[in-house]
């Protein structure tokens, strides 16, 4: 694979992965899941085209544990609580 060697993915393994996989938040992967076929395609070209890489991120960490490095703490809140004026049944 060119340029960062970020995965061992393919393009189109990208592509399938991207269409049907789901994250822990924060990572809005409804986004991504939404995303056009082309844009996952030039998104995957543009990241491979990259310098190669640094650390890896760290493993995940159950909300039990503390993290060993620095972290950012969401505060929780309650999501039923925001109003979203444009969100009708019609948009469904």
């Amino acid at each position: 694979m060119p340029g960062s060697g970020s995965s061992t993915m393919t393009e189109d393994q990208l592509v399938k992965y991207a269409k049907t996989f789901r994250a822990r938040p924060p990572m809005a992967w409804f986004t991504i899941e939404r995303m056009t076929i082309e844009d996952l395609r030039a998104m995957y070209r543009f990241a491979t085209s990259l310098k190669p890489l640094g650390e890896p991120a760290p493993a995940f960490v159950p909300p039990e544990q503390e993290p060993a490095t620095p972290y950012i703490l969401f505060p929780p809140f309650d999501a039923s609580r925001i109003a979203i004026p444009y969100a009708t049944e019609s948009n469904d």
